[in-house]
This record gives C-alpha cells, structure tokens and sequence, in this order.
C-alpha cells in the first residue's frame, strides 16, 4: 500500500483533450497502487456549477466578468461546501483527483478578460489548496474539436477552434507567469487513451513522491 497526505492532481486542457478520461484513469491505477482517492470536477454539480453550466450551454446570459467571479466562487464551493468540500478530506489525508481547478479560469475566462484579472480573483484557493501537479493534456484545437463532434450532439457557446486557439495561448501565458509557484507537466495528449495513461501515471508517481508503507 502507498500513501501521502493531502495530495491533490489536477488535469487539465481544451475541451476534447481527454482530462476527464485520463483522470478516471489515473484515479485507477492509484486506487490499485492502494492509495485512497477522490474523483471531482469542476464546474462543481452544485448551485453555481449548475448555473455556470447552464451558461456555457447558452441557456442562460452573463457578463464576462460576472462568470469569471462565478467560477471562482463555484471553486471556493469546491474546496468547503459541508456536503461536496474537497479541502478537509485533503487535509485528512486522502487524495483528491480533479478535472479542471483555477488553471482553466486562467485560461479561458482571460480569453475576455485580463489575464491578471484572473489570477487574482482566483487567488484565495491558490493559497489555500495549490496542486501537487497540474498535468496539462497538449491536444491541437482542431483534433480537440473534432472529438467534441464526434461525441456530443451539441456544443457549448465557447467550442469553436478559434476560441480554443486562444484559450491553448493563453494557458501557456498562465504556466509562464506562474511558474514560480506552480508545478506543471504538458503531456502529450495525441496517442491512444492507455498510452497517454502510462505517461500520466509515471509522471505523477514522480511528481507527488508517493511512498510505500
């Protein structure tokens, strides 16, 4: 069995690149290495994930501004809401497995907004629960768009390769300017699911220095 207190793995990408795949993945293979985890997401399934939903769908309206913020109070929702709260059960120990964090805001809200903006609206969760790693799935914008097609009937407001051009630069902006605090791995998301996998879970064996007891 291995085990290290209050890991958190995040993944993120464009839509289409794979995250929620290769985190059910890795959350897998941890599980058999007899480590203890927890699979999230973001936007959450509770009240502002459901209306942050509801807007990316187009079936409800919203200023840039006020869904940027929305996102970041989704995300202080994801580490304490009583019922859903990843932050204690980290503290607790156990690791938690996410599919987006505040890297995505850094990416996609800034599309619209400042990217400055941004990271400082989002920074009391960077204070509170920075990631162990964020692992970066690097999949074109056109591969990722044609993977949306091929598996939705529709598309989200925001899903067109124009859109998702900008939002690969600016993620790239986003590890440039906080790379002293942040620790993030780009893995190439252009192979076969399990390959993918196998590069994913060796690096974050090494990333987050599990150990055996």
């Amino acid at each position: 069995m291995v085990t290290k207190a209050g890991t958190f793995i995040v993944f993120e990408g464009l839509d289409g690149s794979g995250k929620t795949t290769q985190a059910k993945l890795l959350a897998g293979t941890l599980r058999r290495l007899g480590i203890d985890v927890i699979e999230t997401e973001e936007p959450t399934r509770g009240s502002i994930g459901i209306l942050i939903r509801e807007i990316l769908s187009g079936r409800a309206e919203c200023d840039d501004r006020a869904l940027a913020a929305l996102f970041a109070a989704d995300r202080v929702d994801h580490l304490h809401s009583a019922s859903r709260g990843i932050y204690k059960p980290a503290m607790a120990g156990r690791t938690i497995v996410s599919d987006r964090y505040y890297f995505s805001s850094y990416a996609y809200n800034s599309a619209h907004l400042p990217i400055e903006y941004v990271i400082g609206i989002n920074s009391i969760c960077a204070e509170l629960m920075r990631p162990d790693v964020n692992v970066f799935l690097d999949l074109s914008p056109e591969k990722c768009l044609n993977r949306l097609k091929e598996n939705r009937k529709r598309l989200d407001t925001y899903e067109n390769v124009g859109y998702l051009r900008k939002v690969r630069f600016r993620y790239f902006e986003a590890f440039k300017l906080t790379e002293e605090k942040e620790r993030v791995a780009i893995v190439d998301a252009d192979s076969p699911a399990l390959e993918v996998s196998d590069r994913v879970a060796k690096i974050v064996l090494q990333y987050c220095n599990f150990t055996s007891v």
